[in-house]
């Protein structure tokens, strides 16, 4: 797939316009998009902002440091070690391009007026050396390293990137995505006569059918890390995972999420105990994302087909708790229909479930 990858280049400007240059040529030869500050320098609280902005939505950070150590903010950092420290903190793949100490003679004597401070400039370069570092001497040298460091980001720390739009779904996905599309349709017709039926069978056999051939689908998932104060947060997915032919039928619904109907779930609930059941099938690929990916805790699972459970089947009603904008406190409740039917299903899973175990 034709990706391309959004690569921040942060550096001091007016000493370094030539390898500044130099280097964003080298990004787009390699196909990908450059994200400069040439437009504006970073002093003031709402540029700082928006710079922040584009480092969060770039892939790859590349710092180029030579003598200048630049303008600084009120707590003595300069705006390129601010930037360099806030991609560190946001997790964003890092580079570093330190010009060479055999070549730093040289530069001080020719651009002296480019040097500023230097105890703080040599602070930065011994900070930048803490991960992928690579040393320069002049701008074609510097051009060379940087394509050598992006492809060896890009293997190492594969990243989202961007796809052309044309490449977003391939031929043959749309035709199944079509096929599928079309099958659903033509399975809902039939589950809706199925579902009338079952609703007022005393046939146990029916209803289990109608369970086990009603389906939710996964459309989505993500790695999750560890609990953090402000919840877990989305990890890249180190490996990609088959979802399309795994479905979660009603019948695996009623497994998991039996007992708390009873009682009232919000959508939210509803969603994170089945993805919990989910995650048990893929046990092998999670074991093999944190052999990656040590952070690792779990995988989180989106579904279609939850407001269909909800509202087309008339078995549950959703009631508001707290504030009526305040979409977590809806709360799904079972109508009459739906408490007949779920003690019914519930009976029928659990002798399903018991007969499993008996079995030999």
């Amino acid at each position: 797939m034709n990706k391309k990858y959004q690569i921040f280049v942060s550096s001091t400007f007016e000493d370094l316009k030539d390898e500044r240059r130099a280097v964003i040529e080298a990004i787009l030869d390699l196909g990908h998009i450059p994200i400069g500050m040439e437009a504006f320098q970073a002093s003031n609280e709402e540029q700082w902002s928006y710079i922040k902005k584009r480092i969060d939505e770039a892939d790859y950070y590349i710092i180029i440091v030579a003598e200048r150590y630049g303008s600084t903010a009120d707590d003595g950092r300069s705006y390129t070690e601010m930037e360099y420290d806030y991609a560190r903190e946001k997790g964003v793949p890092v580079a570093a391009f330190l010009l060479h100490d055999e070549a730093r003679t040289e530069w001080r004597r020719e651009k002296a007026d480019s040097i500023d401070d230097r105890k703080k400039i040599d602070l930065f370069r011994k900070k930048c050396q803490g991960l992928l570092v690579k040393f320069w001497r002049n701008k074609d040298d510097l051009a060379a390293a940087c394509t050598k460091s992006i492809s060896h980001l890009m293997s190492n720390f594969p990243r989202d990137g961007w796809i052309p739009a044309k490449d977003a779904i391939r031929p043959e996905v749309a035709n199944e995505f079509a096929r599928l599309t079309e099958e659903n349709h033509s399975i809902k017709q039939k589950l809706d006569e199925m579902l009338k039926s079952a609703s007022s069978s005393n046939d146990d056999n029916i209803i289990l059918n109608v369970m086990k051939n009603t389906f939710l689908t996964i459309t989505e998932y993500s790695f999750i890390g560890p609990p953090t104060p402000q919840g877990r947060k989305s990890i890249d997915s180190p490996i990609e995972l088959d979802t399309s032919f795994y479905k979660v039928s009603y019948y695996d619904v009623i497994v998991s999420l039996r007992q708390g109907f009873v009682h009232g779930m919000t959508p939210h609930n509803i969603e994170s105990k089945l993805s919990n059941a989910v995650e048990t099938l893929f046990r092998n690929d999670i074991s093999a994302a944190k052999d990656i990916n040590p952070e690792i805790r779990g995988i989180s699972f989106r579904f279609s087909g939850i407001n269909d459970l909800l509202t087309e089947m008339e078995f549950f009603s959703i009631g508001q708790k707290g504030r009526r904008n305040d979409l977590l406190g809806e709360v799904v409740f079972l109508t009459e229909k739906g408490k007949s039917f779920i003690i019914r299903s519930s009976h029928i899973v659990n002798t399903a479930e018991s007969n499993k175990q008996d079995l030999p």
